[in-house]
């Protein structure tokens, strides 16, 4: 998983934002557009957005990932701000996808507060998705249950 900024709205118009932005999306989407193409009875899209990837640092990186968000909003400031005020834009969000080292099912993340200051400045929220990527090993064994015999209650 890597830091993707995700911003869309029900009537955003992202392709008329994207015509005048730099920002280079790795998927864009529309409302009312099939989600895709085996999707169950036809489902779509209840918005328009996109997605931006921030960082391909691996998902245990979590520092790699807060550095290139950092860079990521300053060189981008500008345009975030013009984004997230586009009519029609509910969110920006910037999602740090991290998972657990293998056997943890609880962890803490620390955003610095630079990240936070700027992001806020930038008009993006923070979210932080969090995933068990490593296999845990088989399910523990289930253990046969043999049916009870029935006492039938007569005495010998």
């Amino acid at each position: 998983m890597t830091c993707i900024l995700r911003a869309g709205g029900r009537s955003f118009d992202v392709d008329r934002f994207l015509k005048r932005s730099d920002l280079v999306p790795t998927r864009v989407f529309r409302r009312d557009e099939p989600v895709s193409r085996s999707s169950p009875r036809g489902k779509k899209h209840r918005y328009s957005g996109l997605n931006v990837v921030v960082s391909d640092a691996e998902h245990l990186d979590m520092p790699k990932q807060v550095r290139d968000a950092t860079r990521f909003l300053n060189r981008n400031k500008r345009e975030l701000r013009r984004l997230a005020r586009t009519p029609g834009v509910q969110s920006a969000t910037l999602d740090f996808g991290v998972s657990l080292d293998d056997g943890l099912i609880g962890g803490t993340f620390l955003l610095p507060k630079s990240l936070v200051a700027l992001a806020g400045e930038c008009g993006v929220q923070l979210e932080i998705t969090v995933w068990q990527w490593e296999y845990m090993g088989p399910p523990p064994a289930t253990p046969v249950r043999r049916k009870a015999r029935r006492k039938t209650g007569r005495r010998s």
